[in-house]
């Protein structure tokens, strides 16, 4: 082999490298093209999908001009231990609130089968008794070396989608439970309940279009208890554990009796103790709360965006 092609060698691996590199360079750009075209595709129909249903008259929001909406609370706040200022000691409110969605037209109540209720979402906010104030997002923390920060006050998932359950009567309906909602600071409340609609014909609304809301309903008063003060939790009603009994994450109280597992045999133990209960229900609130906290801020964000 001559020196003349000794020395091309290196020129042709270095040549080879430099097209090798341009042709995946080449291949990224082609990748991140089809990505925004496909973007760009989707959020045209999407719009396409909008402008559509706006010039149709029957047609509000993505959902029929003529439905109306009514909220009833079929099992009202009672009491709850306040939560203070940690994380570790969560406790929620008693008894878990039920919300029954209706559908009305103009011919009477919609069938719900009907109504496409992925999309029905509730958020709730947390008002001061006395001066009807929002409370819910922030108050002042009483931690000195925290003087300046701000907490929110109601704690947990404070949005939740709509579910179709079936009551203590086995009748269906369209429900809203909310079991995992705690306060942290003790004093007289209400709850108020704001009914949005997220989707647009089967496609989620991010904000492009308004998102109003469709109706509101205020709970009763309920009164959150100091530690020492806090009565207990109210005892379970039927159409509690008939929802329990069909899927909804509702944290009950144990039984007067329960089955210890012993290394012999199984034996009834008698026993009102709740803590192994409070325990395990005070992890999945935890659980539930980082999972809920996407759904609830997205909401919030969505809502005042508009």
């Amino acid at each position: 082999m001559s020196s003349d092609e000794c020395q091309q060698i290196p020129r042709l691996k270095a040549s080879k490298i430099r097209n090798h590199r341009s042709k995946i360079s080449l291949e990224k750009e082609e990748a991140r093209e089809r990505r925004r075209n496909s973007v760009e595709l989707q959020n045209t129909f999407f719009l396409d999908m909008q402008s559509t249903y706006m010039r149709q008259p029957n047609y509000f929001n993505g959902l029929p001009a003529d439905w109306r909406f009514n909220l009833e609370i079929v099992q009202q706040p009672i009491r709850a231990r306040a939560c203070g200022y940690g994380n570790k000691d969560y406790r929620s409110i008693s008894p878990p609130i039920f919300i029954k969605l209706t559908v009305f037209n103009s011919s009477g109540p919609v069938n719900i089968e009907n109504v496409d209720s992925q999309f029905f979402q509730l958020h709730a906010s947390l008002h001061d008794l006395d001066s009807a104030n929002c409370t819910t997002v922030w108050v002042k923390s009483s931690n000195p070396q925290h003087s300046q920060e701000k907490v929110l006050n109601l704690i947990g998932c404070r949005s939740e989608i709509c579910h179709i359950y079936t009551d203590e009567h086995g009748i269906k309906g369209l429900w809203f439970i909310y079991a995992n909602l705690g306060v942290r600071t003790e004093n007289d409340y209400f709850l108020r309940f704001q009914l949005f609609y997220l989707g647009w014909e089967g496609f989620l609304n991010m904000g492009s279009s308004p998102i109003k809301e469709l109706a509101s309903i205020d709970s009763a008063k309920f009164k959150v208890f100091r530690n020492k003060q806090f009565p207990g939790v109210v005892e379970c009603s039927q159409l509690t554990k008939c929802f329990a009994k069909q899927g909804a994450n509702i944290p009950l109280r144990s039984e007067p009796e329960k089955v210890k597992n012993t290394s012999s045999e199984y034996e009834i133990v008698e026993t009102n103790d709740t803590s192994d209960v409070e325990k395990s229900s005070s992890s999945s609130h935890k659980e539930k709360d980082r999972k809920g906290k996407y759904n609830s801020y997205s909401i919030e964000n969505l809502i005042h965006r508009n």
